[in-house]
């Protein structure tokens, strides 16, 4: 990790954040869950479909990323797993490039959360998720 980044980005002006802590969305409110962990569920619920930020304001410091243990795996995995990327190591594996591609799949994670939260109940909402889940589980692991 050879670039020094200053914060982890979302656009703000959906409110999502807001209603995220207004509704105790699966538990991922504020003071209740830390917001790394909030981006790193909107992050990988985003994962494969990243969308460019149209405007940028900062989230989490970046100094706070290497605090959350699991967060730089986290993000080096969907940065190796993404369309992005092209096989070059050094050139990919910088945290600018690392950062940028999380913050698009967290935008789009963010957008997702809230669609959902306009269409269905946090209940129906965690349901969906936990078969989401069991799903990949079982064409993933138990497959092998």
């Amino acid at each position: 990790m050879t670039d020094k980044l200053n914060f982890l980005y979302y656009d703000k002006s959906t409110g999502i954040v807001d209603k995220i802590d207004k509704t105790k969305f699966l538990g991922l409110h504020s003071p209740n869950t830390p917001r790394i962990d909030l981006y790193l569920f909107a992050m990988a619920l985003g994962k494969g479909c990243g969308s460019q930020l149209s405007k940028k304001d900062s989230f989490i410091r970046g100094e706070y990323v290497p605090r959350k243990l699991e967060a730089i795996p986290l993000i080096s995995s969907l940065v190796i797993g993404s369309d992005d990327f092209d096989k070059d190591l050094d050139k990919m594996i910088t945290t600018n490039k690392m950062y940028e591609i999380a913050d698009e799949c967290a935008n789009t994670g963010f957008r997702m959360i809230e669609s959902m939260l306009e269409e269905e109940s946090a209940e129906r909402i965690e349901l969906k998720l936990t078969a989401d889940l069991d799903s990949l589980y079982k064409r993933n692991i138990k497959a092998k």
